[in-house]
């Protein structure tokens, strides 16, 4: 189970280190109960974390409180406008419980086996992974941990070893390096995750190469070259080569506002990298 103030803060949730172990990583399938008592929940942000979900293997969804069925037409809605727009998208179960007593809904949502579900061929049965998720709710948080621990299974598997986790952080970094999904997503991300000093991930200047060689081609944008940089050079963990620190900072804001990318900016670095 985790636990957050507001649901503008969903970002925090998916970077919990069993999340990325799992869901990321792994692709593992999995189902979310989601608690909250704002009379007024925020539609935007909700949209954003439920299309976050089912572009991944997201299989159920139980909604309880007061505004259940507004969060389960959200879920809906992301599902189905990720497929008009022909994105991936999962198609899950969603249910919703707003005047049923908790501990029944809880006891439904754990109880769901995942063969019966929207599930994969390459998962089956009950290998999925179950989350519940308290928004702004602290003292019903405590209900719920009671709960859980009367009824059994926990919302994550066993806590991940340190080298799992530092394997899983060298692998966010090395995202960003070499820009492996949608770029401002990961830069989002990585801003706002902690450092640890000790991973010592290359930089090298077939990275910064291949930065530019997307900026030329249009596909990443002068803005983007700067967000990256910037990014990369608040990072401990980094190992770069002697050749690549300095570009970085050379590209990141300040010193990239005052020597906007442009083509030729572009092809001089290029150069010198070579």
């Amino acid at each position: 189970m985790t636990s957050i103030d507001s649901i503008e803060d969903w970002r925090s949730v998916i970077e919990d280190l069993d999340w990325q172990r799992l869901i990321e990583r792994r692709r593992r399938p999995f189902g979310l109960f989601t608690v909250s008592s704002d009379p007024q929940p925020d539609v935007e942000a909700w949209s954003r974390f439920a299309d976050y979900c089912v572009e991944r293997e997201l299989m159920l969804t139980c909604s309880w409180g007061p505004n259940s069925t507004v969060l389960d037409d959200v879920v809906d809605f992301a599902s189905l406008g990720r497929s008009i727009k022909g994105l991936p998208a999962a198609e899950p179960l969603t249910t919703w419980h707003d005047n049923e007593p908790l501990e029944d809904a809880l006891e439904f949502f754990l109880g769901m086996d995942g063969g019966d579900l929207r599930v994969g061929t390459d998962h089956g049965g009950t290998d999925w992974v179950r989350i519940v998720l308290v928004v702004g709710d602290p003292d019903r948080a405590d209900e719920i941990r009671r709960t859980l621990t009367a009824l059994g299974p926990q919302s994550f598997e066993q806590r991940i070893s340190v080298e799992e986790e530092r394997e899983i952080r060298r692998d966010c970094l090395r995202r960003v390096i070499q820009r492996d999904g949608d770029l401002d997503e990961l830069l989002a991300d990585m801003s706002v995750t902690t450092m640890w000093g000790d991973l010592e991930v290359p930089l090298r200047s077939a990275d910064l190469i291949g930065l530019l060689e997307d900026y030329l081609a249009g596909a990443v944008s002068a803005e983007q070259v700067g967000e990256w940089a910037e990014v990369l050079e608040m990072r401990d963990e980094l190992e770069p080569e002697d050749n690549t620190f300095w570009l970085l900072s050379e590209l990141a804001p300040p010193v990239g506002l005052s020597y906007p990318m442009t083509r030729e900016r572009a092809l001089s670095i290029i150069e010198r990298l070579r």
